[in-house]
């Protein structure tokens, strides 16, 4: 868990650092800058949610916070803490959305899962013309969340194990932890994550959750 944790805090502090220097532009708008402050504060935000989840590990639980969520905004959030890396500003990425958007989970650990599903996609991809699709779609009882790539796809070989801690392939710098620690944050809203094996371009893995509110 300690690994799993310390993966993701990589994710804010690189994009604090990246939007930090966006700040020390001298022809940015006042609207620019007040949005690149907002992102280093919710950055900053989630490294104290991740050093707090940090602690309740070393007392033994790490409890989901359940809470009621918007979906859109939260895979929005995901995307543009991903974009704020540099070698990523030329990859596309796009979202759809279909059916209600409000249900009940906890946004910040879903958005860490997607941000780590996204950054796979980025890194799979080709760095000048990549192009990243997320579908969410809004059920009465379940949100289904499908990010695909147009990447090279995962050789059928390494296919079963894509999910178990410290398999990684095809990325000199991974340390094969991204989609561990998103099938883990799905398992624990009681939900499942699967790559599509019937893909026959690129990559894309599909997400199922609970997404009923509790009577």
């Amino acid at each position: 868990m300690i690994a799993f944790i310390s993966h993701d805090l990589r994710q804010p502090l690189t994009a604090i650092l990246a939007n930090a220097e966006l700040l020390t532009r001298p022809n940015i708008s006042e609207m620019e800058r007040m949005d690149f402050y907002q992102e280093i504060r919710w950055d900053v935000d989630r490294i104290n949610e991740l050093v707090s989840s940090l602690l309740e590990c070393s007392k033994g639980r790490d409890s989901l916070r359940l809470a009621v969520g918007n979906i859109v905004k939260t895979v929005e959030h995901a995307i543009r803490m991903t974009c704020a890396r540099q070698e990523f500003h030329r990859i596309v990425i796009k979202h759809h959305h279909k059916g209600r958007a409000v249900g009940w989970f906890d946004c910040s650990r879903l958005e860490r899962a997607v941000v780590n599903l996204v950054l796979n996609a980025c890194e799979a991809v080709d760095p000048g013309s990549g192009q990243i699709v997320i579908a969410t779609t809004g059920r009465k009882d379940t949100v289904e969340i499908d990010v695909s790539d147009d990447g090279p796809g995962i050789p059928a070989m390494v296919q079963a194990s894509v999910f178990r801690p410290f398999v990684t392939y095809g990325k000199a710098q991974g340390n094969g932890l991204g989609l561990a620690i998103a099938k883990k944050i799905v398992e624990d809203h009681g939900g499942m994550i699967r790559l599509d094996e019937r893909c026959e371009t690129g990559t894309s893995f599909k997400i199922t959750i609970p997404f009923a509110s509790p009577r």
